[in-house]
């Protein structure tokens, strides 16, 4: 490997992206509404030639009657099959015909279809979501077959246990509430939707004035008005129907569900009840989701899975949609490992319920958040998604920046209160999937035991847009420099490639690259693991390793201001890995359940075979 790694070709990709924006100036973002009702966003940005269209319609499944169960999703199919105008197909030769990119997706509580292209087609992409939207064919023949083409996806999500167990844990958290009711729905309730049910789903849901219509990118707003009002505005307006949801009752007691299946490995699904996006306390969750599971300096990554050892991976995120949400950690572990786990993790929440966070890790916290806002600004597409995200859940695009405002306020009392008021046994539903055979004491019962006996333990609190050309550049030791400047944001991306990867493996040492890869940005000769991972993360910044076909190399992300720090340590990191034996023997674990969870997705065998 030394050998090679001096002779190898070596590519290192910067790309600087700066604070202040060249070029054209961009109108500010705006908001308004035609005549019919329809919601416009426009958000002029001319950082690069393209465009990101988005029509949110504000319906899915959770809005969905008793005869309608996975109609929200089907209709978003059926978007696709023509319209009156465009035949089956027509819509996607269309926009791929113009370098474009068209894709819907359907969520509990909207179904939004976009495009991204070259913005000289903008006209054509409104032309081609508003004909979509507005006057979809709905023919009788290709519902049928759709229906078909549906139920076999519902069959294949049943075929991956690990979105079996997503299924179970929602319907198991929300007993009442349809988010416990999966997007896709049921086989036997898609297979009874008639073309009439959906004929009459349409009209009544796909209104102008519940609609949302986001642009983002390089266009002149006074230019894109008139074309929205052309495409948009003619269609007539009509009443918006309401929708009617049962609330959840507040849950008293643990819930457990246990699937035991053909699986390799355990996965573990924890949901704590938590409330939606309006609610006050939103920041305070964000925050401690990622303190609590979010990295490599997270509690339950540093305590559950390096120190104990009881996990291969480990997270928690922060669902906080229209209606009340879930808190959920996700592990993945060996079987004979859950009751520790369980307890492990327990402890964790229960500590951030009973003592203050240290203000290093809040800052930390904090930090981490406001990048992930400014890496979604990254690409159109992003732009568009979080200013409708913001517009569908908080009744206002710019609610962003209260949002970061709010952020900043959130004090170590904040954490304390939001992890002792919902992180509590009985505020959780746990979903399991483990292997057939596995011990029958694994039950309702054990499972509450390992988690009152973590509550109970005891945990010490811890310590605390100018478009320039990419300019070619050989250093002294013949490497190959490539620098891309960027200014319309504060990021900075660096790249290190070698030649390499699985073409110069063999049957021997298979496997190499990828175990050196996930082994090599653990520890330098001057710094642990722990001590890397907290100076990486307290810029907010990721170096990570990749390996492939042909290419292995370190990838990193920091924000602009930490340019120096962050290229030392990238190059600490690339030149001086540690490659401790330690870490090298934790990751074998982690590779050889990767390597059985692969017998658990059928694609993956699939695409072995």
């Amino acid at each position: 490997m030394a050998g090679r790694y001096k002779t190898a070709v070596f590519i290192l990709i910067l790309a600087l992206i700066l604070l202040a924006a060249r070029g054209v100036p961009a109108a500010a973002p705006e908001s308004y509404k035609l005549g019919n009702g329809l919601e416009v966003i426009l958000i002029e940005n001319h950082r690069a030639p393209v465009v990101s269209l988005m029509v949110w319609v504000k319906v899915g499944s959770a809005s969905e009657g008793p005869d309608e169960y996975g109609l929200a999703h089907l209709m978003e199919h059926m978007l696709f099959k023509g319209t009156a105008r465009r035949g089956p197909g027509r819509i996607a030769r269309e926009v791929e015909a113009a370098g474009g990119d068209i894709n819907a997706y359907t969520s509990f509580d909207q179904t939004v279809y976009y495009i991204d292209m070259a913005s000289r087609f903008t006209a054509r992409g409104l032309d081609i979501l508003a004909d979509m939207v507005f006057n979809p064919a709905l023919d009788p023949v290709e519902f049928a077959r759709e229906k078909e083409v549906v139920i076999e996806e519902v069959k294949r999500g049943e075929d991956i246990p690990a979105r079996r167990l997503s299924k179970a844990l929602f319907a198991e958290a929300f007993r009442v509430h349809p988010y416990g009711r999966p997007i896709i729905g049921f086989s036997s309730s898609i297979k009874k939707i008639s073309q009439e049910t959906a004929v009459a789903f349409h009209r009544r849901w796909y209104k102008p004035g519940n609609m949302m219509l986001v642009a983002a990118g390089d266009f002149r707003t006074d230019e894109l008005r008139p074309l929205i009002e052309r495409f948009f505005g003619r269609v007539s307006a009509g009443p918006v129907p309401r929708h009617f949801r049962k609330p959840e009752p507040a849950q008293t007691r643990l819930r457990t569900v246990i699937q035991r299946s053909d699986v390799k490995t355990a996965k573990l699904e924890l949901g704590f009840h938590i409330p939606e996006f309006k609610s006050r306390e939103t920041n305070a969750l964000d925050l401690l989701a990622v303190m609590l599971g979010q990295g490599r300096t997270s509690r339950l990554y540093r305590m559950v899975k390096r120190e104990q050892e009881l996990v291969h991976s480990i997270s928690a995120g922060a669902y906080t949609p229209q209606d009340p949400g879930l808190f959920v950690i996700n592990a993945n572990l060996d079987p004979d490992k859950i009751r520790p786990a369980l307890t492990a993790i327990m402890a964790e929440a229960a500590a951030l319920g009973r003592n203050l966070v240290n203000p290093e890790e809040l800052a930390r916290a904090k930090l981490n958040i406001r990048a992930e806002f400014i890496h979604s600004r990254g690409t159109m597409s992003g732009e568009a998604r979080t200013a409708a995200n913001f517009e569908a859940l908080a009744g206002d695009f710019r609610a962003k920046d209260r949002y970061l405002a709010a952020l900043e306020k959130v004090n170590a009392a904040d954490i304390k209160a939001a992890a002792a008021k919902y992180l509590r046994p009985e505020n959780l539903s746990v979903g399991l999937l483990v292997p057939q055979g596995t011990e029958a004491d694994l039950d309702e019962k054990s499972v509450a035991a390992a988690i009152v006996k973590g509550v109970a333990e005891v945990r010490p609190q811890p310590t605390v847009a100018e478009r320039a050309e990419v300019k070619r550049y050989t250093l002294k030791n013949g490497a190959l420099l490539l620098v891309k400047p960027d200014h319309t944001l504060p990021l900075v991306a660096l790249r290190a490639a070698f030649l390499g990867g699985l073409r110069y493996e063999t049957a021997r040492n298979n496997g190499l690259n990828n175990f050196m890869a996930q082994v090599w940005d653990r520890g330098t000769v001057s710094l642990s693991a722990g001590e890397l991972a907290r100076k990486v993360e307290d810029m907010a910044g990721s170096i990570g390793a990749f390996s492939g076909n042909n290419s292995f190399g370190l990838e990193a992300e920091f924000l602009s201001r930490d340019l120096d720090q962050g290229l030392e340590l990238f190059t600490e990191v690339l030149t001086r890995p540690a490659f401790d034996p330690a870490e090298v023997e934790k990751a074998r674990p982690t590779i050889l359940a990767d390597i059985k969870r692969q017998q658990d997705q059928l694609p993956a065998r699939t695409f072995n075979l």
